[in-house]
């Protein structure tokens, strides 16, 4: 049988463009990023019972050691920076392949459920799933021929990785993939002020700087003040996956400064929102806890325990995944929990000296 010239011309001018397409992916798609890491350990553990999932706020907050210590079951983090909704619905799916899962905790705050979405953390979610599994090429299907991206330009840029998550320090990413090495290796986990300790976990020793701007808040940072269709369809998914393998969901919303909680204003903003929330996966049968909202007397969340407005450091995950043990094991002994937490904007700001003052360092009545 014999090609026709366009036809040769055709497949030769694919051929250029696939190589041309995998040399770029070499040379500027970060080697190894901290999603491959992730799932990379994640199919190295075995017989685990509990999984965390979400954005950074999740991968900052629960330390599994402490969890596992505590607790004496096995867990992994399975949260990445920028995690969108649909990545961690990705996320819950592969995790409940495993039978010996028991628990799924999602750990977002009120911004992860707007509309907004980082479509360069999803990708390269799904680029550390795919690179770290035995049959990438079921992923990359997954991704393109899902509802969410197909027919959409996401399906088409998926397929040219280097184009939505590329690297500046092209020769060094060239020198450690020839070397085989990840982003352990090159100082993003590992560096200053960080430490990647294994389990999905991302240690943070920085503190809030005495210069950080004050206006750098939820509020003012993240421009979507509501829930959105798309991420509430989402959140019912991960319900139902969760209800129909009989595996408990609890859902978490990660601790704040105070600052940044008494930011959202003085007319109900904040816990509208906390009572919509509560109120919907309490009638979905899921339970939910905001760390934000947790009576001093259990546990103190002040400027030692943040990195920033919104992410907690070392300091802060050790005692925050303590309280959260503490939680689990008073609501198993037959505890009212519910008692351990504010419910009304008004108790919240009665339990500050001057509520009206915000600062780094809210002080609380004694």
């Amino acid at each position: 049988m014999r090609i026709s010239k366009p036809v040769r011309i055709f497949i030769a001018w694919l051929l250029i463009m696939v190589l041309a397409n995998s040399l770029m992916t070499f040379v500027f798609e970060p080697h190894a990023g901290s999603a491959e890491v992730m799932w990379t350990d994640f199919r190295k553990e075995k017989n685990l019972d509990t999984v965390f999932v979400g954005p950074s706020l999740c991968m900052q907050s629960f330390n599994p050691y402490i969890y596992n210590d505590l607790t004496g079951q096995s867990s992994f983090n399975m949260a990445t920076v920028g995690q969108p909704m649909e990545a961690t619905r990705a996320a819950v799916r592969e995790a409940l392949k495993e039978d010996s899962i028991h628990t799924v905790v999602l750990g977002i705050g009120f911004y992860d459920l707007g509309d907004t979405k980082s479509k360069n953390a999803e990708f390269a979610f799904y680029r550390g799933l795919r690179n770290a599994s035995d049959h990438p090429v079921l992923t990359d299907l997954e991704f393109v021929l899902s509802p969410d991206h197909f027919g959409k330009e996401e399906s088409i840029n998926y397929l040219f990785p280097w184009v939505f998550n590329h690297t500046k320090y092209v020769k060094d990413n060239i020198k450690f993939k020839l070397a085989g090495k990840s982003m352990l290796d090159d100082g993003w986990l590992n560096g200053t002020n960080r430490t990647y300790i294994g389990k999905g976990f991302l240690s943070i020793t920085a503190e809030i700087p005495d210069g950080a701007d004050m206006n750098d808040t939820s509020w003012n940072i993240y421009p979507n003040h509501d829930f959105s269709d798309r991420t509430m369809g989402v959140l019912d998914d991960i319900i139902a996956m969760c209800q129909e393998k009989g595996v408990d969901l609890i859902v978490v919303n990660t601790p704040h400064p105070p600052y940044d909680i008494l930011s959202y204003g003085k007319n109900g903003e904040y816990f509208a929102l906390e009572d919509r929330l509560s109120a919907y996966l309490a009638e979905k049968g899921v339970d939910y806890y905001n760390f934000s909202l947790l009576k001093p007397e259990y546990a103190v969340f002040d400027r030692s325990c943040f990195e920033d407005f919104e992410h907690v450091n070392d300091t802060g995950a050790r005692r925050f995944t303590k309280a959260f043990v503490d939680v689990l094991q008073a609501k198993a002994a037959g505890q009212d929990v519910s008692e351990m937490f504010y419910h009304t904007e008004s108790d919240y700001r009665a339990s500050f000296v001057n509520p009206d003052a915000l600062s780094f360092d809210m002080e609380r009545v004694e």
